[in-house]
């Protein structure tokens, strides 16, 4: 949803090669640094613990494909968030305020506050991320649907 929303707003600013460029970029990065971090053992553990019983519940295609597109939408934040801020206010000026900022606002907003850049409790963010990718409950078959494309 994220990067279907980004890329909307690509779009209509006439930039969306530039952004499906960078998209690209962050997803073989995300991608890269999930299958690191499935690897090696000592990583998996600590990321079981972080995300607890949702993620140890998952099978590692499900795991795969949950920290791959957290990991997407982190580090597009990361890395473009000021950037896609301005973009969306720029070509969206009368869509209502979560759809005109990605959901950023708020979530940078937190960040400043927080002071430490990590705006998500792990469970909250393992509902958001299934919620993105079509509802169900993780662990189901229903994850294993034909969606399977979770960075959109």
């Amino acid at each position: 949803r994220f990067r279907r929303q980004a890329l909307a707003a690509a779009d209509k600013c006439g930039s969306v090669e530039l952004w499906c460029q960078r998209f690209s970029k962050v997803q073989v990065q995300a991608l890269q640094w999930t299958q690191h971090t499935l690897s090696d053992p000592e990583l998996l553990e600590d990321t079981a613990e972080v995300w607890g019983p949702i993620f140890k519940s998952m099978d590692s295609q499900q795991q795969e494909d949950f920290l791959s597109a957290y990991e997407f939408v982190q580090e597009a934040k990361a890395q473009y968030g000021e950037e896609l801020l301005e973009m969306r206010r720029r070509c969206f000026e009368e869509e209502d305020e979560d759809q005109k900022n990605f959901g950023l606002g708020e979530a940078l907003a937190k960040e400043e506050a927080d002071g430490d850049g990590d705006n998500n409790e792990p469970e909250e963010a393992a509902k958001e991320d299934n919620e993105e990718k079509g509802g169900g409950v993780v662990g189901t078959d229903d994850d294993n649907s034909s969606n399977n494309n979770n960075s959109d």
